[in-house]
């Protein structure tokens, strides 16, 4: 069985990070696979939950990361793109910082 888990974290510039974990239903450690989306795009989009469900049934974990400057209203609507004034402001060093930030966060989560 399957186990996922949402939670948002403050990223760049103290905007929203989604982030979804799903690790299988054995006892863990697991190995963690970290899913990233593209330009314009967002981690549940496409073939993300199915990679993610493919994943997990294969004894992996898996993360998927919503970066805080994608354009989508992440947790209020994370599948439009209704924010557009993030998607302006965003660079590349603000989505390496907060995939280090949500990685981080999991692990934390995890080690506890």
């Amino acid at each position: 069985m399957i186990q996922s888990t949402r939670f948002t974290i403050a990223g760049a510039a103290r905007e929203s990070v989604a982030c979804s974990l799903s690790s299988p239903g054995s006892p863990g450690p697991h190995p963690l696979v970290v899913l990233v989306h593209g330009f314009k795009g967002f981690s549940d989009w496409g073939f993300f939950p199915l990679l993610t469900e493919r994943l997990t049934e294969a004894g992996l974990a898996a993360l998927r990361v919503n970066f805080s400057h994608n354009g989508t209203g992440q947790d209020e609507d994370a599948v439009h793109f209704s924010r557009l004034d993030l998607f302006e402001r965003d660079r590349m060093s603000y989505r390496l910082l907060d995939l280090q930030t949500a990685i981080r966060a999991t692990w934390d989560t995890e080690a506890a």
